[in-house]
């Protein structure tokens, strides 16, 4: 009996040490950020530009100073029709042109197209259509800015 105590309490504090010490960091971290975003310019729909653009700045280092240019398009179609013509469902697709030079060196760090699409349901108000669009907007433009930013990182972690 007093055997299977002293193992549980040994058990127990083995765990705790292991799960406290592991020195486990995100890698992805805003503290890890090598890189600051200087200067951004827009082009095409501005506001969905700012949109990204408000998610990517996220510290001010004073190394590694970038400017990046968003070139921001969108395009709403229908995506499902009732047999009676009624829109019962929409598509909105967003897609960005995205260059990030080096501030001084003029020298390109990332090109790329990020593009997304996301389906939501037309309501019967248009305001609660409108609504859901623009959540599908915010939340596609999170992602957007989330993949820009680990790729940014992954490339400054490596210099």
């Amino acid at each position: 009996m007093k055997n299977f105590k002293f193992d549980k309490i040994f058990l127990f504090f083995i765990i705790f040490n292991l799960l406290t010490n592991c020195g486990y960091q995100p890698l992805f971290d805003v503290k890890n950020q090598k890189f600051s975003i200087k200067k951004v310019e827009l082009e095409g729909n501005k506001r969905l530009g700012s949109l990204l653009k408000n998610n990517l700045i996220t510290s001010n280092k004073e190394e590694n100073n970038l400017t990046i240019t968003i070139k921001a398009s969108k395009k709403n179609v229908i995506a499902n029709k009732s047999d009676t013509g009624k829109v019962l469902e929409y598509s909105v697709s967003l897609n960005f042109e995205i260059t990030a030079t080096e501030y001084e060196k003029n020298e390109i760090v990332l090109s790329g197209v990020y593009s997304r699409e996301q389906n939501y349901i037309a309501a019967e108000v248009h305001l609660d259509t409108l609504n859901s669009e623009k959540k599908a907007v915010e939340n596609m433009i999170e992602t957007i800015a989330n993949e820009i930013l680990i790729s940014l990182t992954s490339i400054y972690q490596n210099k």
